[in-house]
């Protein structure tokens, strides 16, 4: 795929989220946000804006070319979080108008602060934006206390947490031990997508995506994680409460400048309703330089 079908497709699914199918502007929580892409993770370049009446402007600077897009959607509940479906109109550099739309996608804003959106579908995460400066994305090295293994039609699977930075949604990590996952451990060596250094760097946040991915039955059939225990650097935990769900769950944590390592223990999980095995499908890392 070129790298201007990649920025099609790619904006498609970012240039979501203006008013609300039902509700007001004043009710938008997006309404008069600006946000950046999130750097370290594909490219930058990237800021998205929501006017007051909820219309939307993203524009993307790669090279010596330029993408501009503007528009207005629609909400309503979907089976894994707050669907869109949208209008919009997009030129490129030296090029015609295009129109374009009906394209469906998921959005995520973190409660109450409001600083972190998240964009993903079915199969995968799409893109990740802050209201503020200076956050990345980490390029983590995941291995746990244990991991499933089950033959099915001959073939064996392992379900392995390497799934956990895979930035997919249709693959996860499963526990291995007996019981439903209470004191499993997850380790993520830390490295950065630039080559930076980590000197200058902190952890800040966990994007979780809880449970078994994308099918609801199975989401309750299998255990879940209810509260972590995340070390980022130091040496005493911070408990961080994980909603039931499997929409993005935005944990903020302490963290340490120039940690190596993020440590995450599951303290409590929740009972599946026919399996032990706990489950989890990604955990984004994001960190903060230290200036």
């Amino acid at each position: 795929m070129n790298h201007k079908a990649i920025l099609m497709m790619l904006g498609a699914m970012l240039l979501a989220a203006a008013v609300p199918a039902t509700g007001s502007a004043q009710s938008n929580p997006l309404a008069g946000k600006a946000f950046d892409r999130v750097e370290g993770w594909e490219y930058g370049g990237e800021t998205i804006s929501f006017a007051k009446d909820g219309s939307f402007a993203w524009s993307v600077i790669t090279g010596d070319s330029s993408i501009e897009r503007e528009g207005t959607c629609t909400t309503q509940a979907g089976q894994y979080g707050t669907e869109l479906s949208f209008e919009f109109q997009w030129r490129e550099e030296g090029d015609s108008l295009w129109k374009d739309g009906s394209h469906d996608t998921y959005y995520a804003l973190e409660p109450g602060r409001g600083d972190v959106l998240v964009f993903y579908d079915a199969k995968e995460i799409r893109g990740v934006y802050v209201a503020q400066g200076g956050v990345f994305i980490y390029a983590p090295d995941f291995s746990a206390s244990s991991e499933l293994s089950e033959t099915l039609k001959g073939k064996t699977i392992t379900y392995s947490a390497t799934y956990l930075g895979d930035h997919t949604l249709e693959k996860f990590w499963a526990e291995g031990a007996r019981g439903t996952g209470a004191g499993s451990r997850i380790s993520a060596s830390l490295d950065l997508w630039d080559g930076g250094s980590l000197a200058e760097c902190s952890p800040w946040m966990l994007i979780v995506w809880n449970g078994f991915p994308m099918n609801p039955e199975m989401f309750a059939a299998n255990a879940r994680a209810k509260a972590l225990d995340v070390v980022a650097g130091g040496k005493i935990p911070t408990r961080v409460a994980v909603g039931d769900a499997f929409t993005p769950q935005f944990l903020r944590i302490p963290g340490t400048p120039g940690a190596g390592s993020v440590s995450i223990t599951v303290a409590e999980a929740t009972k599946g309703t026919k399996y032990e095995d706990l489950c989890i499908a990604e955990i984004l890392i994001l960190g903060k330089r230290v200036e």
